[in-house]
């Protein structure tokens, strides 16, 4: 919630430095955090197709609107696919914004502070988000361009490279072969125009007519007040130039992942995307605000204001309020039996320890704070490891018991497995364990085994009726496998 609030109050910052009016900046968050498409109209549709009350219909929303599959709406306000769910985003945006806030100070003041303070926090957003990080670094090539001072960037990039080198030989490990040309985004083999101004509405429109206020209009239109300190080094431009081009900058946001796929899954472009939306906000804002100021329309102007705020951000309001306030079915998470078993683990295992368990993402080893061998598949696919296939493969085949187990357990060294409702659900064979290795926690559902201790080979044709027996035999069963 905190980290919500701090990226709402660095957008309202980051506005109110480009744009020196207050409505804008008021105005640039409910754009940045509710713009959705169209989507909005299939909510009347539902309401007017509805048997129930207003009150009813509301309380049991039946679909997101700005997320229809189906229909290729896929530009999910950015309250519900990004800040709740991706919390990495929390910290890396309001350090993005940070580092432009100081970049376009610099370049307003003419001062070489925050260019070095802004190469320093740049060069820690690898730790936080990698997303940003290249985010921050596609729009600083066209910036370092336009406003080109070389002794400037240079003290912004030598503290952001330095400090983010090692993250990033790190980081590029994995991340290597999912890049490739890929058009469109998600829009499939929907036109391209369409599928955009479906999905974000009108927000198009507001930059282009933002964008031909900032470098057509004069600027007393555009500004009620002048630039301070105006950087007199950038003469050739005048100030509301600097502003239009600095944000310009950052439309390479939006040809790039429109063109290249950045992660193996297409839809988490838009995790650089964001970043041209944030970039470009602030001139759809000052576009709204010049349309509620103008004084030769006073009345028809502020009803269009309010009527494009509507048609733009209807569609976010909606699925916010369905997650926020709309009652919802629980998920239960973890029962008391689970969180009981986790404790138990986290006192009576090592913290180094590493759990063999079903590949799932709710897993109680992750109440433990102990390894896992395998966590979810999706996950360690949409971050770009290889291998991620094989070892769900071989953990399946530990977790049923195969002739191989015992070979694949000496190869990737698990200190425990957990036997319980996951296991069984893929096929665990839990008699391969109670003969093999020691139980060392039991509850209703679950089993722990320490897999460092193996149970001792022993003669057990005297307590089966075996039928090598009639070949005068003596049979040992000894990890799973029988020897004569």
């Amino acid at each position: 919630m905190l980290l919500t609030v701090a990226l709402y109050s660095v957008l309202y910052y980051f506005t109110y430095r480009l744009t020196k009016r207050r409505l804008a900046a008021i105005v640039a968050p409910f754009i940045f955090f509710f713009t959705g498409g169209f989507g909005f109209y299939y909510f009347f549709h539902d309401l007017a197709n509805t048997s129930g009350s207003l009150w009813s219909f509301l309380m049991h929303i039946p679909r997101d609107f700005t997320k229809i599959e189906p229909l290729n709406y896929h530009w999910i306000t950015p309250l519900t696919c990004l800040n709740v769910p991706q919390r990495p985003f929390l910290f890396g945006f309001p350090i993005t914004m940070l580092v432009f806030s100081l970049l376009y100070t610099g370049i307003e003041y003419k001062s070489w502070r925050e260019f070095l303070f802004a190469g320093v926090l740049a060069g820690a957003l690898p730790f936080f988000h990698s997303h940003s990080f290249l985010a921050m670094l596609m729009v600083t090539i066209p910036l370092g361009l336009i406003f080109w001072d070389w002794r400037k960037w240079f003290l912004f990039f030598m503290p952001a490279f330095i400090l983010s080198l090692p993250q990033v030989i790190y980081l590029s490990n994995h991340a290597g072969g999912f890049f490739k040309l890929h058009f469109g985004w998600v829009a499939g083999g929907e036109n391209i125009l369409w599928f955009w101004l479906k999905n974000t509405s009108l927000f198009w429109p507001l930059i282009i007519g933002g964008f031909v206020a900032l470098f057509v209009l004069k600027k007393d239109i555009v500004y009620s007040s002048c630039f301070p300190n105006h950087n007199t080094q950038l003469a050739t431009y005048n100030p509301q130039h600097i502003v239009g081009l600095f944000s310009l900058s950052f439309i390479i946001l939006f040809i790039v992942p429109n063109l290249v796929l950045l992660a193996p899954w297409d839809w988490d472009n838009i995790k650089i995307l964001i970043y041209w939306f944030l970039g470009t906000t602030p001139v759809a804002a000052l576009a709204l605000t010049l349309l509620y100021g103008n004084k030769r329309y006073k009345i028809l102007s502020k009803v269009g204001f309010f009527i494009i705020m509507f048609v733009l951000t209807f569609a976010g309001w909606i699925d916010v309020f369905k997650y926020a306030i709309a009652p919802i079915p629980g998920w239960k998470e973890y029962s008391s039996e689970e969180i009981e078993l986790a404790r138990r683990i986290s006192s009576e295992t090592p913290s180094n320890a590493i759990f063999l368990n079903a590949p799932i993402f709710n897993h109680i080893v992750f109440l433990t704070g102990r390894k896992s061998l395998m966590g979810w598949p999706p996950h360690i696919w949409s971050h770009g490891y290889s291998g991620g296939q094989e070892r769900e493969n071989d953990v399946k085949k530990m977790l049923k018991g195969k002739p191989e187990a015992n070979l694949l357990i000496d190869k990737y060294k698990p200190d425990y497995v957990v036997v319980g409702p996951q296991e069984r659900q893929i096929g665990v064979n839990k008699r391969f364990y109670d003969a093999n290795y020691s139980c060392i926690i039991t509850t209703k559902y679950y089993n722990v085994y320490d897999l460092s201790k193996k149970n001792q080979s022993q003669p057990i044709g005297k307590n089966k009726n075996l039928i090598d027996k009639k070949y005068g035999l003596n049979v040992y069963y000894y990890n799973n496998l029988n020897w004569e």
